[in-house]
């Protein structure tokens, strides 16, 4: 049954769903406006469709005579460039060369943070062009190193010498931020903008395994 924009209104939003151009009453499927319609009636309403929010983060204390404190919840900022290089052939992307930096407050231990730095590249890049679970059937079928693929030391690119940003934090440990985890989140969005600025084309799901490349170099042949 098509209904009008005003009668979905009536509806609790949790129970509206949009599928292809129209929005639907789940518990009454039947029951549904065009997306044109309910817009219309939206600015009829003067309602806003749009959202938005921040969140900031909170500010934490550190008592470096006893130790004591809440510590965490800080912003920790990351910088990558990569070359990458593409074989249009047969869809293989090599990463040649990356360049970190890495604010990551007072650097205590200066070695073991490049160390992190080089190993959440490694694990990027991983992430970026080979690593992927497969399922069927609710089973995984790569459970072993045989098939689940990571980075070796051959796939290691060149890495360059990292830029570590001293910005003490004075809210936390001895002026530390965490490196860990924060050093691989710009390292994929990194690869797969290269691979756009080498072959125009941008990837929304990875890994960008050979074939997946080779397929979309093929599709975008005029």
């Amino acid at each position: 049954m098509v209904a009008c924009a005003a009668e979905l209104f009536e509806i609790p939003s949790e129970r509206i769903a949009l599928v292809e151009g129209r929005a639907y009453d789940k518990e009454e499927p039947e029951t549904s406006v065009s997306v044109t319609e309910l817009a219309e009636e939206m600015y009829n309403r003067g309602y806003d469709p749009g959202a938005y929010g921040y969140f900031k983060a909170p500010k934490r204390f550190f008592d470096p005579e006893t130790g004591l404190g809440v510590n965490y919840s800080v912003y920790t900022f990351a910088a990558t460039v990569a070359e990458v290089e593409v074989d249009t052939e047969t869809g293989e992307v090599a990463v040649l060369r990356v360049w970190p930096a890495m604010d990551c407050g007072k650097a205590i231990d200066p070695l073991m943070i490049e160390g992190q730095i080089e190993g959440a590249i490694s694990q990027g890049m991983g992430f970026a062009l080979m690593e992927n679970m497969e399922l069927r059937d609710g089973l995984v079928i790569n459970p072993g190193f045989k098939d689940y693929i990571v980075p070796s030391s051959m796939d290691t690119p060149q890495i360059e010498s990292s830029i570590i940003v001293e910005e003490p934090y004075r809210h936390g440990v001895f002026g530390a931020k965490g490196v860990g985890e924060p050093a691989i989140i710009s390292v994929v969005p990194t690869i797969t903008n290269a691979i756009h600025h080498a072959t125009g084309l941008w990837f929304n799901t990875i890994p960008v395994r050979p074939w997946t490349m080779h397929k979309a170099l093929k599709e975008a042949e005029p």
